[in-house]
C-alpha cells in the first residue's frame, strides 16, 4: 500500500511543480471546515456484534501547493453502539496528501490520509435486572493509512460543500482491516 501511495505522489508532484507557471492567483490558498460522517465499522476482534453503522464528526484544513496538489491535516472521532448498550469509538488525526483536479465549480481530490489514532471498546457482557453490569474494556492506539476521494462543489468564492469517502486500514490487536467504508459531508471555507 505504501508503494502505491508513494508512486502516486511521484506522479502528482511534478504536475504540481509544473503548474506553478500557470495562473494560480484565482485558486484558494487554503480551505478548512467541519464534516459529519457515517460508515460501516468492522473490528476483527473476538467480540460478538462489533460491526455495523456508526456516526462521527471531524474537521480538516488543507493548503494548495501549485495547481494540482494540496497538503493538509484532519481529525475526528467515530462511534457505534451495539448489543446491550455496549460502545465502540475511535478517534484519529492525520496528514492528507491529495491531487486536486478542478473543473467548472467542482474539485475532485483523490489522495491518502496517513496518521494515528486510538480506540475504546466497552463490551457489556451481561446486564442484570437490578442494573448490575459485567463488562470488558479494551483500548489502544493505531497507525492509520487510508485512501480517500473528495468531491467539492464551490457555492461561492469562499464556501464549498464537500463529500469525502475513505476506507481506513489499521492494525488493532495484531489484526488488520479495522474500519470500513466511511462517507463524510461538510462545509469548507476557503481563502
Amino acid at each position: 500500500m505504501f508503494k502505491i501511495i508513494f508512486t502516486l505522489f511521484l506522479i502528482i508532484i511534478p504536475f504540481s511543480l509544473a503548474s506553478s507557471k500557470t495562473n494560480v492567483s484565482k485558486l484558494p490558498i487554503y480551505g478548512g471546515g467541519m464534516m459529519v460522517s457515517t460508515g460501516f465499522i468492522n473490528l476483527p476482534v473476538d467480540i460478538e456484534g462489533l460491526n455495523g453503522w456508526g456516526l462521527g464528526i471531524g474537521g480538516r484544513i488543507y493548503f494548495n501547493i501549485g495547481r494540482y496538489f494540496r497538503l493538509g491535516k484532519l481529525g475526528g472521532n467515530f462511534s457505534m453502539d451495539y448489543k446491550n448498550g455496549s460502545k465502540f469509538e475511535y478517534y484519529y488525526s492525520g496528514f492528507t496528501f491529495e491531487g486536486a483536479f478542478r473543473f467548472w465549480r467542482f474539485t475532485l481530490a483523490p489522495g491518502a490520509i496517513v496518521g494515528w489514532g486510538g480506540y475504546y471498546v466497552l463490551d457489556k457482557l451481561t446486564v442484570s435486572d437490578n442494573g448490575f453490569i459485567t463488562a470488558r474494556e479494551y483500548n489502544g492506539n493505531f497507525f492509520l493509512i487510508s485512501p480517500s476521494l473528495s468531491l467539492e462543489f464551490r457555492v461561492s468564492p469562499l464556501i464549498s460543500f464537500t463529500l469525502v469517502a475513505d476506507y481506513p486500514f489499521v492494525e488493532v490487536e495484531g489484526r488488520n482491516n479495522f474500519g470500513g467504508p466511511k462517507i463524510a459531508f461538510g462545509i469548507i471555507f476557503t481563502k
